[in-house]
């Protein structure tokens, strides 16, 4: 008895190690981007203009995923709309990566508050990022002026965080 169940497992093990080498195939091969690395984001804007995060290069980018369902990012936006016209032409950018199921959603959204901050969709075919996956919004990068990601936030940004956080990155 003992040695029919010993085989039987002998028999399987070479198909349990193929499905677990191939179950951690895709986490081994792309591994989201951290603290330190360059940033990656290339997006379609909602008003259909390219983006790409090396575009910015030489300027402290805020990358905020967020969604039109969340109160905080929705409390937290007139902030940064007056935050990035303040501070553009000072060597600030951002952009909003919406989080939402659908695109119709965000362009709802935008029609009531029109922001003139650069906004993309997420799961748009054309956006190519390699942020990790947003578990909580909203969630914001900071990318330095070299175009590697300097610092992580999640959840509520006082306008004095992101002013602090600006500064120190503009001057190093």
């Amino acid at each position: 008895m003992k040695g029919d169940m010993l085989n039987r497992v002998m028999r399987s093990l070479p198909y349990l190690l193929m499905l677990t080498a191939l179950a951690t195939a895709p986490v081994v091969a792309r591994a989201a981007s951290d603290i330190g690395d360059p940033a990656k984001l290339q997006a379609v804007l909602i008003n259909g203009e390219k983006v790409d995060v090396d575009q910015w290069k030489g300027k402290v980018v805020m990358v905020n995923f967020w969604a039109t369902w969340c109160a905080v990012c929705q409390t937290e936006m007139p902030g940064w709309q007056k935050f990035y016209e303040a501070n553009r032409d000072k060597g600030f950018e951002m952009i909003a990566v919406s989080v939402d199921d659908g695109v119709e959603e965000v362009h709802a959204f935008l029609e009531k508050k029109p922001y003139r901050f650069p906004v993309v969709w997420r799961f748009d075919k054309q956006e190519d990022d390699d942020f990790a996956t947003v578990r909580s919004t909203p969630t914001t990068y900071f990318v330095d002026k070299r175009g590697m990601i300097a610092l992580k936030h999640i959840g509520r940004m006082s306008e004095e965080f992101l002013k602090q956080t600006f500064q120190s990155l503009q001057s190093r």
